[in-house]
């Protein structure tokens, strides 16, 4: 789930994925790979060698926000709030 990956990749790890073209024209974002070639064109993440990561601290501040701010993330936004008191 990307999500899942995304509480991952705030915590600096690398995913990996399969982007082949990067059109964020095509706006179906049916698959992981999809969403995060969208995400790589517009900037919100990086791929390399067949990874994306997010690429600076102050994205990884937004997204880390954005976890801890949304109920609808559901367990994604439990396991962050938990996070923050360690």
């Amino acid at each position: 789930m990307v999500r899942d990956d995304l509480v991952l990749m705030v915590t600096g790890e690398w995913i990996d994925a399969k982007l082949q073209n990067y059109a964020a024209a095509s706006m179906k974002l049916d698959t992981k790979d999809a969403i995060y070639s969208v995400m790589v064109v517009y900037g919100l993440l990086t791929y390399i060698d067949g990874k994306v990561f997010i690429p600076n601290r102050e994205l990884m501040d937004q997204f880390r926000l954005l976890l801890l701010s949304k109920d609808s993330l559901g367990y994604m936004h439990s396991l962050a709030k938990e996070s923050e008191k360690c």
